[in-house]
């Protein structure tokens, strides 16, 4: 799999006209080094940036997102009006590798859920047919395999060896990735190009521990209406943040015309930035992940 390729020259660079040179120098050595204070200050002054593409198809939020700078990332995408936010957020480099595909490859929790949060497409597939899910099975990074599956991601895409996220973990042995994915409820009968479905992976690569995690499965299955249809929806994996009403309502106010309380519920926000409601805690700990795991 292809990283992130980064600008080496001027020569590697398709510039607007109207962009100067130094400036996007500057930009770029600004995300490249995390200096947050400084690219808000370069932004101020040069609002093209998200028309700058390298060579390689990397955009400066391909920089930020590859280093794990999640405060320059919000930064750049902030300063971008919506339409250009749109298009920049999913904008794929030469191997098709988005800025979400780049948190997830090198396992950056926060910058995962601040794409999420201002709409990185977590289905968008790669060269090789991998989503961000199959790139973090691929890569080992439990946490933002979380936080995508938290955002509602399809847990079932084949990529173009025919290998769905399942097959990824359990090709690589990973048996905690193996779970996280498994309670997504995805459809274990897939099977690849070349006629495996991911237990038949396990089985022939003899992993004994995974095999285990199957078969629990099995022998208590659970639907996704179990948890769909209880009283409160919750995020598959508990609280992320409890907030109080009023920044609740400052910051997404589009979302609570659809997620309206009742007696004994409060706002929450999940591993992928998603407005949630759920019980109001007891103690000072969210009760939401110990009630599901009951």
């Amino acid at each position: 799999m292809s990283s992130c390729s980064y600008p080496n020259s001027a020569d590697d660079l398709h510039l607007p006209s109207s962009l100067a040179q130094i400036s996007i120098d500057k930009i770029d050595e600004a995300v490249i080094k995390g200096d947050d204070k400084n690219l808000a200050l370069l932004l101020k002054k040069e609002k093209l940036w998200s028309r700058v593409i390298f060579k390689s198809g990397t955009t400066p939020l391909h920089l930020a997102a590859a280093k794990g700078y999640s405060r320059c990332l919000i930064i750049l995408c902030e300063s971008a009006n919506q339409i250009q936010l749109k298009v920049i957020i999913n904008f794929q480099n030469n191997d098709g590798l988005s800025a979400l595909h780049l948190t997830s490859q090198y396992g950056h929790n926060q910058c995962s859920r601040e794409l999420l949060l201002r709409g990185a497409n977590s289905n968008l597939c790669n060269n090789y047919g991998d989503t961000s899910l199959h790139t973090a099975c691929r890569y080992g990074h439990a946490g933002v395999a979380r936080i995508l599956i938290s955002a509602a991601c399809n847990v079932n895409i084949q990529n173009k060896n025919g290998d769905t996220p399942l097959h990824i973990a359990c090709a690589m042995g990973r048996r905690k990735l193996t779970r996280i994915v498994m309670e997504a409820f995805p459809n274990v009968e897939i099977r690849n190009s070349q006629g495996d479905t991911p237990f038949d992976i396990v089985k022939r690569k003899n992993f004994t521990e995974i095999m285990t995690i199957f078969n629990a499965f099995k022998t208590k299955p659970r639907t996704e209406n179990d948890v769909l249809n209880t009283k409160f929806e919750f995020s598959p994996y508990g609280c992320q943040n409890v907030l109080e009403t009023r920044s609740i309502f400052l910051t997404n106010v589009e979302q609570l015309s659809n997620v309206k309380l009742n007696k004994g519920e409060e706002y929450y926000i999940d591993l992928a930035g998603n407005l949630k409601k759920g019980p109001k805690c007891v103690t000072n700990t969210c009760v939401c992940k110990q009630l599901l795991n009951k």
